[in-house]
């Protein structure tokens, strides 16, 4: 019996010297490597503002910069020139939209539009030019857009 104890201290005492090695970790060097454009950082940034700063709006959103204008023709289609703008896009999750239409369907857009804008001012400098933005209902069926200045309802 005695022996058996000692065992079990030793094989302990054993087996606790390997846990720090089990646990040891370093950061990954290589993950800083990378150059990120500074344009695709200041809108992540902007995405990650927006969300903290409404918590409760439960409104899913996606910036991107349309360098080439390939994300306005792939959404909207070839009729819009969105080379150079700021390309968003706004999901609502909490089917807000869906009992909404005509022009208080287009003041909600504009609503949440205006306080996302407030977020990318300094990269957009001009909402009308530099902004497009499409609206979306909870089923990623589309709503309405924005485009040049003006609300438009989708189909309209």
């Amino acid at each position: 019996m005695k022996n058996r104890r000692v065992l079990v201290v030793v094989l302990l005492a054993v087996s606790f010297c390997f846990i720090p090695l089990i646990s040891y970790g370093e950061v990954q060097s290589w993950m800083n490597d990378r150059n990120v454009p500074l344009m695709q950082f200041k809108l992540l940034e902007a995405r990650v503002d927006f969300i903290m700063s409404n918590p409760n709006d439960f409104t899913d959103i996606s910036i991107a910069y349309d360098e080439k204008g390939a994300i306005g023709k792939q959404i909207l289609g070839d009729g819009f020139d969105t080379a150079g703008m700021i390309a968003i896009r706004l999901v609502d999750r909490k089917a807000i939209f869906s009992n909404l239409s005509g022009t208080s369907l287009n003041e909600e857009f504009k609503k949440r539009l205006t306080v996302l804008y407030s977020f990318i001012k300094k990269i957009a400098t001009d909402m009308n030019n530099d902004v497009v933005a499409v609206f979306y209902t909870k089923e990623d069926v589309p709503l309405g857009y924005f485009y040049r200045g003006e609300y438009h309802l989708w189909g309209n």
